[in-house]
């Protein structure tokens, strides 16, 4: 055997005892204290956002209605106007009606319609109280007889005087729907039984009628004034209630004018005064007083053909005096209307 060939084989028997033996043991590594490592923070915190979608929400804002247009021309008005009303009393025996007043208006509802329904409501609405009006006491929600004139001890030495009789109303306050149901729009509180149990009765007649709601007038401050429109054309209505106690308008204040030439500064209840100035329309009228109400209605036409809008009501200038022409044939009358 060659030389060559015993070191191969040396190395050969070398290399198979290694791999006889069993592998050396390695160390086992010392526990280390464990380091303190930095917090790990989320991916989503380094990643980069857009910002977040902010929603403005739509503009709630109603949109202002369009001006109404202008006022070319009167609008006719239909008016239902009534006489007293009284809907039942609680202080007179059988005083209110059984139904609740239902059927009060049931005969004549039908005519109860028009752009203002207008009507004169004798009482107040009180559920309680005291009235004195009559000079003896009268309770409301009892029925009982409110006349003032109750006989005295006889005097067979004086002739006995007429008795006089005095009614006190209080209408119980759940009978008030029935002014609206039968359509009023509009109640005059001037008059002698809307104050029969106090001024504080009063009001509150009246805050009820405002709830149903109706529009009341007469007492001092309160002029009822509406504005009728449709399309071009309007017309405004005021009402105002007149009667002789001082806490509504006196039937008696009435404004009379006599022309003078120079200005005017007055004294007491005669006051210096000016009519408006503006363009206005002229008729005369010849006749008595009483065809009056003709020529008004004439001359409120002419202005509505003309497409011409009253702002304010007919004046009346008297040129005749009745006591020296007697003939009211005769008599001439000049109207005017302020228009714009």
């Amino acid at each position: 055997m060659s030389p060559l060939h015993r070191l191969r084989l040396g190395v050969a028997l070398a290399l198979l005892t290694d791999c006889g033996k069993p592998a050396p043991q390695q160390p086992t590594p010392e526990a280390q204290p464990a380091e303190s490592l930095p917090p790990i923070k989320p991916i989503i915190d380094s990643v980069r956002h857009p910002p977040p979608r902010v929603i403005i929400p739509a503009d709630t804002t109603p949109t202002p209605p369009p001006p109404p247009p202008l006022i070319r021309a009167a609008l006719p008005v239909r008016l239902a106007m009534t006489g007293d009303i009284n809907l039942g009393t609680s202080t007179q025996p059988k005083g209110v009606p059984a139904d609740s007043g239902r059927s009060t208006f049931s005969k004549v509802d039908s005519l109860l319609v028009g752009d203002l329904v207008v009507g004169n409501f004798e009482g107040m609405f009180a559920d309680s109280g005291v009235s004195k009006k009559c000079g003896v006491p009268d309770t409301a929600g009892v029925a009982f007889r409110a006349d003032s004139g109750r006989a005295p001890a006889p005097d067979t030495t004086k002739k006995k005087a007429p008795k006089r009789i005095c009614y006190a109303f209080a209408t119980p306050s759940y009978l008030a729907p029935r002014l609206k149901e039968a359509g009023f729009t509009h109640l005059n509180l001037a008059n002698n039984h809307a104050n029969d149990f106090g001024h504080e009765a009063r009001v509150q007649s009246d805050s009820i009628l405002h709830s149903l709601p109706i529009t009341t007038y007469g007492p001092l401050g309160q002029i009822a004034i509406d504005t009728l429109r449709q399309g071009d054309r309007a017309t405004i209505v005021g009402l105002l209630g007149f009667t002789t106690y001082p806490w509504a308008y006196d039937l008696l204040d009435l404004e009379a004018g006599i022309p003078v030439v120079n200005a005017f500064e007055g004294k007491g209840r005669v006051k210096g005064s000016e009519l408006p100035t503006g363009r206005t329309l002229m008729t005369w009228h010849s006749g008595p007083y009483d065809q009056l109400p003709s020529a008004h209605e004439t001359l409120r036409q002419h202005a509505a053909q003309q497409k011409l809008v009253p702002r304010a009501g007919i004046w009346e200038c008297y040129w005749t005096d009745p006591g020296m022409v007697p003939d009211p044939a005769k008599w001439k009358t000049q109207l005017f209307l302020p228009v714009e």
